[in-house]
């Protein structure tokens, strides 16, 4: 008697948005064993076969981040998915994985779409979303955190369901993802490879190699050397930790958004289920070569409002920590805090100085707002002028308000 089963295949192709449906070839090669008969020998036998899958646009997914300026350490993805499919698409949840960052919606957003309790999109309709990616305590000096765990963190769409984030190995979301990272690595490992060894074919091999040949011939044959020799002996090329090398996490997450698309007819069916990935998202960057913007973000600490006595005790003071951060994770950033002087009111405190901070180095700077008339105050008035590796000075002025209303009353 015939028997079947069905065996789930996950593909991954790329489909232009704004295209027309396009066909790939998938060719398949399976493997089977088998009892002789006769014999009682098991063999092996192949078979292959050739399997035209249509891809449609279905799902677009865009991502940007930039530093959180009233939380230090913390920083704003922006999530921005599009529904291409002619139906409804459901939106299920969106994950990273990292050593030193966890994800956390941020509340309140009115994800509830015509008052549904899922994220149900229409064809051609786009949903936003906003998050916080929060860095996470380094372990204490007593604890031993495997090093082949990271934390996955999956932010569900679906109003009322709480926010996941554990140490894991493995995490069903990301195999896919893992899986192209390693072939991405093992590509790229190939190819310089086949360049060393041209290298060696177009030298004959007449004279003795220089120590730094020998050491790039070592790298291309064990891969990028991201993570050293421990790595590449412990953890495995498709593993999460894998995923997250330790020289890597801090500058860049990769995120995933799943989906699905109920069948129309029989919606308790579930018709195509699918991930869009965004890989590489730079947080932190490592130096400040690669990267135009400011390598230093700031924060501010004040009280949103005062009540204070003009008549008895003169101008008000309202006491503010501003702190400087260096974002690059490798590099120093040198730097001239200023204040520039307001025209209604005072600092007190150091208004101008040089410093250099090394990468994720912090700096509080305490000053005093000298306030002599009730109203409402912006006490953002910092420029910062950074010197980059080339000596040019570039100056920023950040798109803040740091905002207090002071009012007039029986306060002190």
């Amino acid at each position: 008697e015939r028997e079947w089963m069905e065996i789930p295949v996950q593909i991954k192709t790329t489909s232009s948005i704004m295209g027309q449906e396009k066909k790939e070839d998938l060719y398949m090669l399976y493997r089977y064993e088998f009892d002789e008969p006769s014999t009682g020998a098991t063999k092996q036998r192949w078979l292959r076969e050739m399997v035209e899958v249509r891809v449609s646009p279905a799902v677009s997914l865009t991502a940007t981040l930039m530093p959180s300026f009233w939380a230090k350490s913390e920083h704003i993805v922006s999530v921005e998915a599009t529904n291409h499919i002619r139906g409804k698409l459901v939106l299920d949840k969106l994950s990273i994985a990292s050593r030193d960052y966890r994800l956390e919606k941020i509340a309140d957003q009115g994800t509830t779409l015509r008052g549904s309790t899922v994220a149900m999109v229409d064809y051609n309709e786009r949903v936003s979303m906003h998050y916080r990616l929060i860095a996470t305590p380094p372990p204490d000096a007593d604890e031993d955190r495997p090093y082949n765990k990271c934390i996955i963190s999956e932010c569900p769409f679906q109003e009322g369901l709480s926010d996941r984030a554990k140490d894991s190995i493995r995490s069903e979301v990301t195999d896919f993802l893992c899986l192209e990272s390693a072939a991405t690595r093992f590509e790229k490992a190939l190819q310089a490879h086949k360049y060393e060894l041209a290298r060696a074919a177009a030298s004959n091999d007449e004279e003795p190699r220089h120590v730094s040949q020998i050491r790039r011939a070592n790298t291309s044959m064990s891969g990028s050397g991201e993570d050293g020799r421990r790595s590449r002996s412990v953890i495995h090329p498709t593993s999460v930790a894998r995923l997250c090398p330790v020289d890597t996490s801090k500058s860049k997450v990769d995120l995933i958004c799943t989906w699905n698309a109920p069948n129309e007819l029989n919606p308790e069916d579930v018709d195509v289920t699918g991930q869009n990935h965004v890989t590489g998202l730079s947080i932190r960057p490592l130096d400040g070569k690669t990267r135009k913007g400011c390598p230093i973000t700031i924060t501010c600490q004040h009280a949103a409002t005062k009540t204070h006595n003009f008549a008895m005790s003169g101008p008000a003071h309202v006491p503010l920590e501003i702190t400087v951060r260096n974002r690059l994770v490798e590099a120093s950033v040198e730097f001239e805090f200023s204040v520039e002087r307001p025209k209604t009111f005072e600092f007190i405190g150091a208004e101008c100085f040089t410093w250099e901070m090394e990468g994720g180095e912090e700096l509080t700077i305490p000053l005093t707002a000298v306030i002599p008339t009730p109203g409402m105050y912006n006490l953002q008035h910092v420029r910062l002028v950074v010197t980059r590796d080339n000596g040019q000075k570039v100056s920023y002025l950040f798109p803040l308000q740091w905002l207090v209303q002071v009012d007039n009353g029986e306060g002190r």
